[in-house]
């Protein structure tokens, strides 16, 4: 556990700033609110690269992947988040966009039978198909136990690229 003198470096420079930023208004007021900004920005990337890292870690034992699947859990809501942003940012490719139109209908019906090795296949065949690389991000939602789970973050990055 972080100690006062262990935080995070963005912790750390919030906290200074905090302190020299009186009154809460005009330039100082918009500075802060985009520190804060920037700074929940770099918590989440964080989580997300933790749970990547944790990730590798579950495949090879079972107390890391025990680990791993109370910290997705618990990180459940910002990988919502996470895959719905990846979704949205993809979109804007226009070659992935169509592709993805067009086969939107059966990845969804795949993901709602649960039938995770067929959504992973369609998914990675699509990237590849457009020479795009894949975003390693989405394998959150293959590594998910809870089928639930699985559904859920596969339909938050479908939503973010299926218009």
């Amino acid at each position: 556990m972080n100690t006062s003198n262990e935080k995070i470096p963005i912790i750390r420079e919030l906290e200074e700033k905090v302190k020299e930023v009186q009154p809460l208004q005009g330039e100082n007021k918009k500075e802060l609110l985009q520190l804060f900004q920037k700074g929940l920005c770099e918590i989440n990337d964080a989580k997300i690269h933790y749970l990547q890292l944790l990730d590798f870690l579950a495949d090879t034992d079972s107390d890391f992947n025990a680990l791993y699947q109370n910290a997705s859990r618990s990180n459940f809501a910002d990988c919502v988040d996470k895959l719905n942003s990846i979704g949205t940012q993809r979109k804007k490719n226009e070659v992935l966009k169509k592709a993805f139109q067009s086969m939107g209908y059966r990845l969804m019906e795949q993901t709602r039978a649960g039938k995770k090795d067929e959504v992973f296949h369609g998914i990675l065949r699509l990237y590849m198909t457009c020479n795009q690389s894949f975003d390693k991000e989405l394998l959150i939602a293959f590594k998910q136990s809870n089928n639930e789970m699985f559904k859920v973050l596969i339909f938050s990055f479908l939503s973010g690229i299926i218009e």
